[in-house]
């Protein structure tokens, strides 16, 4: 029983520990995109495979929103991208699965310093987009609203968002909801009781023979 009880902990331990290190990477990366070198689809490592994942669903955001209009459809490709995982932990939570809802909060949160990234780029378009003549979203929706000299630090503002409160949640959620789960001795003891049954079954189909 003591192992069955283990075995979840330590996998959500580590899950703990992995995801502590990204949340970190990203903290201490801050705007600077995705990492080393500069390409539409991000750089190296664990984070250039999650923003490749974001791309993804931001540009089925500008498919989707575009019905809303010009604007909205230009928006809607960083909304998307947010509203995508933040709809996930929200069904997480709502069907009491802390352990996935951490992973998809942390992908929200990672979501939206990669909105943060491309809001504070706004004015300078240094990030390269997925092809020539594209139009860099942010530089589009910041000059209507007469806010593009303001790119950095509203890129900065949105960023700031994600250090306070996603982060520490995901922490909660995996340390005392999720590592500490008061189901996991009755799971174990579950287990136990049908190895017991099935031990009984076999040993008196082996009396009757």
């Amino acid at each position: 029983m003591a192992s069955l009880t283990r075995a979840p902990v330590l996998a959500r331990a580590a899950g703990l520990v992995v995801l502590g290190v990204l949340a970190v990477a990203i903290l201490r990366r801050g705007l600077v995109p995705y990492g080393h070198g500069l390409t539409p689809f991000g750089g190296t490592g664990p984070l250039g495979l999650v923003h490749m994942v974001d791309l993804v669903f931001h540009e089925a955001g500008h498919v989707i929103f575009r019905i809303f209009g010009v604007f909205v459809g230009t928006l809607g490709g960083s909304l998307n991208q947010v509203l995508v995982p933040a709809v996930c932990t929200g069904y997480f939570l709502w069907h009491r699965q802390p352990a996935a809802a951490a992973v998809t909060l942390f992908w929200t949160g990672e979501s939206v310093v990669d909105v943060a990234i491309y809001v504070a780029d706004g004015r300078d378009m240094k990030l390269p987009l997925l092809a020539e003549g594209l139009t860099h979203d942010w530089n589009w929706i910041l000059s209507e609203l007469s806010l593009r000299n303001q790119a950095e630090p509203i890129g900065r503002v949105v960023g700031q968002c994600v250090e306070d409160q996603p982060i520490r949640l995901e922490f909660e959620l995996l340390t005392v909801h999720s590592i500490l789960d008061p189901r996991l001795p009755r799971i174990a003891r579950h287990h136990q009781e049908q190895e017991s049954f099935f031990r009984v079954g076999r040993k008196n189909d082996g009396g009757g023979r």
